[in-house]
This record gives structure tokens, C-alpha cells and sequence, in this order.
């Protein structure tokens, strides 16, 4: 492992606008010190990259060229209510980024006892194998995976997800925030509990909830498609590619179902639709309470 302090006081936009909340008391620090870093991990047997940071941004690149290492930019800040106590808080905060049996580790801790003036925010910036598994998790923080090819689980508790290409199975889930992916692979699950979702997948299996927002997804899957999509408050919308094929089960509570399929074994009524797109039988069943549900 190779670290490298690269400046003390440079703060990127885009790092700085998603790096998150403050770890510690309620009351926001009154001044900020930031230093960053560069560590590089070599792959050998590893196949999954663990990332972890209590508050700031995770953003994670799958990449070609790596010359069998993980490399990782780190952000660092510590906060406080003085000068004194953020450089303290700066100093403490330990950066881990290491090899352990078949996973890179990338986290950070406190390497003194925490005060209670203490803050910290830390955000990685994560270049790894393509074909490596991916699982990033944030308290407070938004999480971004680009071209991944192995399983993919990205958690955050409060941020945004947005993830592309990704080529493998993968698991999105956010307590408030929106999702936004674009995946290849063979199943897709992605939860929301205050957000909109938006799914594009050639994915045959699907598990998309949202307690409130919008659900739109475009399905191009090669053949049949099915699992659930739902969501207390909001409205779906569901493109079929020309190659999928489904058997719709659809209903709302307070709303109004449209599809513009020609449906086979059909069932319409107001509030429900059952039947098939293009001869599918597996069932993708919609549900919203306080929506309405549009298939096209």
C-alpha cells in the first residue's frame, strides 16, 4: 500500500458537494480543515472492493487499465468549533485502504478517542478492476458506481444513487434519495423509502420499491420478464423493449391503469390489468396505492 499526501487545504466541487453530513453532535463545526490523499492497493487474490464512510460521497469507477491495483483518492475533513480542535479532528482520522484475505478495504476510523467538539467528513474517489464485485455504503452521502462488471451493493442512509453499467447483479438501496441506473445484468433490486427511481435494465428479474416517488423503468430484456414493482405514492411507468415479453399483473388503489400492448388472456378493469405481452408468463406484477400505472 502506498499513501500519498497530495495537499492540505484543496477542496474539489464535486467532492465537496456531495461529501455529506457531520459525523458527531448536531451543531455544525465553525471551521474546516481538509487535507487529501492517495493510496494504491494491489489486487493479487482479491475479487470485491468494500468501501464505508460514516459521512461523504462514494463515487466508484470500474476501469480497463489498472495495472492490478486499486487505486483510491481520499478527501479528508475534520471540523470543530475552533482552528485548534478541527486540526485535531483532521489529525485523528485515520484513513484505511489495505488487502484483507479476498477483499480491498476501504474505510476510515478515528486513531485517538473521539472528542465531542470532533467532526469529520470523508469521501472516496474509488478506481478498481472492472471485473472486481463492488459494495459501498454511506450514512450521509451520495454513492455513484460506473462500470462494474461483478455483483454490485451500493447503501447509503440519506444521498442519491446513480449508477451506470452496471454488468453484474446489483442491490441500490437509499432511506431518502433518488436512484437512478442503467444495468446489463441478470437481476436488479433497488429500494427507496423517499425517492424516485429510475431503472434502465436488460435485467429478467426485477425487485423496485419506493414508499413515495415515481417508479420509471425501461425494460429491453431479451425475452421474458418479471418480479415487482411498487410504491405507496406515486405514479408508474413501464416502457417494454421490442424483445420483452411479460405477464402484467397491474393495480392501484387511487388511480388509473393504461397499456398500449396488445394483451393476451386479458383482465381489465378500472383499477387492475392482468395479461400477456407477447406470450411471456412471467409474472412482473405494479402496484402502486396512489398512482397511476402506465405500460407501454
Amino acid at each position: 500500500m502506498i499513501a500519498r499526501p497530495v495537499c492540505w487545504i484543496y477542496v474539489s466541487l464535486l467532492s465537496s458537494v456531495l461529501a455529506g453530513a457531520v459525523v458527531g453532535c448536531s451543531k455544525a463545526p465553525s471551521f474546516w480543515v481538509t487535507r487529501q490523499e492517495q493510496h494504491e492497493v494491489a489486487v493479487e487474490t482479491a475479487t470485491v472492493v468494500h468501501v464505508s464512510t460514516h459521512n461523504g460521497a462514494v463515487t466508484a469507477d470500474g476501469v480497463e487499465d489498472h495495472d492490478g491495483k486499486v487505486i483510491v483518492d481520499v478527501q479528508v475533513n475534520g471540523g470543530g468549533p475552533t482552528q485548534a480542535d478541527a486540526q485535531a479532528a483532521l489529525d485523528a482520522i485515520a484513513v484505511i485502504a489495505q488487502r484483507e484475505a479476498d477483499q480491498v478495504r476501504i474505510a476510515w476510523e478515528w486513531s485517538a478517542p473521539k472528542q465531542d467538539s470532533w467532526h469529520a467528513r470523508v469521501a472516496f474517489e474509488v478506481h478498481l478492476p472492472a471485473t472486481m464485485a463492488l459494495t459501498a455504503e454511506s450514512h450521509n452521502g451520495g454513492l455513484v458506481a460506473r462500470t462494474i462488471a461483478g455483483e454490485c451493493v451500493l447503501e447509503t442512509h440519506n444521498g442519491q444513487i446513480i449508477a451506470a453499467d452496471l454488468a453484474g447483479r446489483c442491490n441500490l438501496s437509499t432511506h431518502n434519495g433518488e436512484i437512478q441506473a442503467r444495468t446489463t445484468g441478470p437481476a436488479v433490486e433497488a429500494t427507496s423509502h423517499n425517492g424516485a427511481l429510475k431503472v434502465v435494465t436488460t435485467a429478467a428479474d426485477l425487485l423496485l420499491e419506493t414508499h413515495n416517488g415515481k417508479i420509471s423503468v425501461w425494460l429491453n430484456a431479451e425475452g421474458e420478464v418479471g418480479g415487482r414493482v411498487t410504491t405507496s405514492n406515486g405514479g408508474v411507468s413501464i416502457t417494454l423493449g421490442d424483445t420483452a415479453s411479460t405477464m402484467l399483473d397491474c393495480s392501484t388503489s387511487h388511480g388509473r391503469i393504461h397499456c398500449s400492448h396488445n394483451l393476451e388472456k386479458a383482465s381489465v378493469k378500472k383499477t387492475t390489468l392482468k395479461g400477456a405481452v407477447r406470450g411471456g408468463t412471467k409474472v412482473l406484477n405494479v402496484q402502486t396505492s396512489n398512482g397511476g400505472v402506465t405500460i407501454r
